[in-house]
């Protein structure tokens, strides 16, 4: 096995290390949101520390995935400028493949991360303004993609207390 292949095979192990990792957080940030809507809020207040924990240890397996990613560019051919893994994985080679799909999947986590913790943000605040969620009225978050700023498109968040259902 060349040293490419075991590199790969290592940045693989790493890529499901992180994945698992962002998907305890995303599941925590689910669980602060219910703690939100029930008004439990020493609950999620515990979640949140939990969570700084699964943050310090997504910031370690990021660190190792760094140093894994610097190691694989210098025994990359000297052709490719960028190290983007994207650029240099072959995605016609099976583990390359499996690598690539990895890494999408983990950024596809990390935005997902981004929007339910700036969801948790929003309606904790609303929560601290105007108290928890009336239990006799239908609530829900709806995310709402309404307007740009610097090319990015802003997630803005508005609670439903309407008693009107969903069917």
């Amino acid at each position: 096995m060349t040293d490419w292949e075991k590199s790969n095979k290592r940045l693989q192990a790493i890529l499901r290390k992180e994945i698992s990792v962002r998907q305890e957080i995303l599941s925590n940030l689910s669980q602060q949101e219910y703690m939100l809507l029930i008004g439990a809020i020493q609950r999620k207040r515990e979640l949140e520390e939990k969570n700084s924990t699964l943050i310090q240890h997504l910031k370690i397996v990021a660190k190792e995935k760094g140093h894994l990613m610097r190691h694989l560019c210098t025994i990359m051919s000297t052709n490719i400028s960028k190290n983007i893994l994207n650029e240099f994985l072959d995605i016609t080679q099976e583990t390359e493949g499996e690598t690539a799909l990895l890494y999408q999947k983990a950024s596809t986590l990390g935005k997902k991360i981004q929007d339910m913790h700036l969801r948790v943000k929003v309606f904790f605040n609303m929560v601290q303004q105007k108290g928890a969620p009336n239990t006799n009225t239908y609530a829900h978050i709806i995310p709402t993609k309404c307007y740009k700023k610097r090319n990015k498109r802003l997630t803005l968040t508005a609670l439903d207390d309407s008693k009107e259902s969903i069917d």
